[in-house]
């Protein structure tokens, strides 16, 4: 189904523009009804199993989604995107600033312990703060939580980084917390450092 605003080949059924929000009109519905060619299919994006869930409808998109393909929400997340990944490679995405998580988020990654009281309905939360990540319980009753192997306490908030192990199933369900690398405050040191050198050059040849 292709937007007619951009172009975007979206997959079928898409009310809204996954790239760009345009609503889809009913000559792309029902173009999309006729079989693709063969380079219409070779535009069409592969999903890597990684998917979107809106915030507001519930509905899946695939992970390159700018927008709900059902309801059109701007699927934008933080600053600086960060991720859980589970030990079999699946991707979860923190969508928002604040995020609260439980049995009914990780029942596709460990379907064994669906009803498995060690694991709440709300769990954890993960909340976006003045570019930096924290942990902390969502319930000071959850059962045992650890954090790099340390158990973490009820009322305390614990700033994530990168590649920071979560556990929260005695073992059967440990997390990875990857962030994206803000490299801005790394490149402002190195910018600075580069004009006090030269500023030192031009001291030296004064002399």
């Amino acid at each position: 189904m292709n937007c007619k605003k951009c172009d975007f080949v979206n997959e079928t059924g898409s009310i809204f523009c996954e790239s760009c929000g345009e609503k889809i009109s009913k000559e792309s519905v029902e173009n999309s009804k006729k079989p693709a060619t063969l380079s219409e299919k070779k535009s069409i994006p592969k999903n890597k199993g990684e998917s979107i869930v809106c915030t507001s409808c519930d509905n899946k998109n695939p992970s390159d989604s700018n927008f709900c393909e059902n309801c059109g929400l701007p699927l934008s997340g933080p600053e600086i995107p960060a991720r859980l990944v589970s030990s079999n490679g699946d991707i979860m995405r923190i969508m928002s600033e604040k995020n609260v998580y439980g049995r009914q988020d990780f029942v596709k990654w460990v379907p064994e312990e669906y009803n498995d009281p060690r694991i709440s309905r709300e769990h954890i939360r993960i909340d976006y703060e003045n570019k930096k990540y924290f942990l902390s319980l969502a319930k000071a009753q959850v059962n045992v939580t650890k954090l790099n192997e340390g158990a973490i306490a009820g009322n305390e908030k614990y700033e994530l980084k990168n590649q920071d192990k979560i556990d929260i199933a005695l073992g059967r369900l440990v997390m990875t917390f990857e962030m994206d690398v803000d490299n801005s405050a790394d490149e402002k040191e190195t910018d600075e450092l580069s004009k006090k050198e030269k500023n030192d050059d031009k001291v030296e040849s004064s002399d």
